[in-house]
């Protein structure tokens, strides 16, 4: 489970999927939209497939190169959890499909997420604990929720970042450290005004 999470954290870092091209996060740009997508993504993504290449190196990381574009299974699971997770959220179908093109294949095309639909509801659910993904299942609920929660705090976090990054800025600027007393006082409020922002939902 540490490893599938080590991995899905890996490729949410090393990309730009769903980044706005201004802003940062929290303030003009938004990322891992919609959220049932990319918990999805994470509770299959670092599952290892029939297709996946395994290194005999223990120390070189294990499923390179990706073929989550080729894998049968992965696209079907993949699909049916986006489409009934994103419909409980409510989000635009729209909205599911765009989300499935940027990452179902690793950014290589694998046609549209209707397409991948499997034809009847999956009859297997994955362990929490799973490490392989052979037929079209279901993801654990638990391992589906925890996906959420984490990357609901890695976003509230780069967020709460970037807001305390823009008021420092902001007081650097306006030369509040320049004038020790009434400086430290507005200094203060600002940060303090900005942690409500943060973190109250």
């Amino acid at each position: 489970m540490f490893t599938r999470y080590i991995l899905f954290i890996g490729l949410l870092l090393a990309s730009n999927i769903n980044a706005g091209d201004i802003g940062v996060v929290g303030l003009g740009r938004t990322i891992f939209e919609p959220l049932c997508c990319y918990a999805c993504l994470s509770s299959l993504w670092g599952l290892d497939l029939s297709c996946t290449a395994f290194q005999p190196n223990p120390t070189q990381q294990r499923g390179y190169p990706f073929c989550h574009s080729t894998n049968t299974p992965y696209l079907a699971s993949l699909a049916y959890c986006l489409q009934i997770k994103c419909a409980a959220d409510n989000v635009a179908s729209s909205v599911t499909e765009q989300c499935w093109a940027k990452v179902a294949g690793d950014g290589l095309p694998v046609g549209t997420l209707q397409e991948h639909l499997p034809n009847t509801v999956p009859n297997v659910t994955l362990s929490y604990d799973a490490t392989a993904l052979d037929q079209t299942s279901l993801v654990d609920e638990q391992y589906y929720e925890d996906s959420r929660k984490t990357i609901q705090g890695y976003v509230k976090q780069e967020s709460a970042h970037a807001l305390y990054g823009l008021v420092l800025e902001c007081a650097i600027q306006q030369r509040f450290l320049l004038t020790p007393e009434s400086g430290l006082s507005s200094l203060l409020s600002l940060l303090a005004f900005a942690s409500v922002l943060a973190f109250c939902d």
